[in-house]
């Protein structure tokens, strides 16, 4: 069960990483990009889709981390429950 364990915990690091990248980048294409007029700005800025998949990568790295969590202390009580 370690084994799952640790590839969880990678798999919710790269997440966790790659949201926050993506984030980021959509947080400077916001910056670096011109604004027109207000009216265009209720459309929506060029860089607010990455800043919504980095959204969500972010959450789902949340959410297998809090997985391997949970198997770990599962996995922990099994191991103090067998001796």
């Amino acid at each position: 069960m370690g084994k799952t364990i640790a590839i969880l915990f990678a798999i919710s690091l790269s997440l966790l990483a790659t949201g926050g990248l993506t984030y980021r980048f959509g947080t400077s294409v916001n910056l670096h990009s011109p604004q027109l007029d207000e009216l265009s700005s209720l459309a929506g800025s060029p860089g607010d889709k990455w800043l919504f998949v980095g959204g969500v990568l972010i959450l789902l790295g949340g959410a297998v981390a809090l997985a391997a969590i949970k198997s770990l202390i599962q996995d922990r009580r099994e191991l103090q429950s067998t001796r």
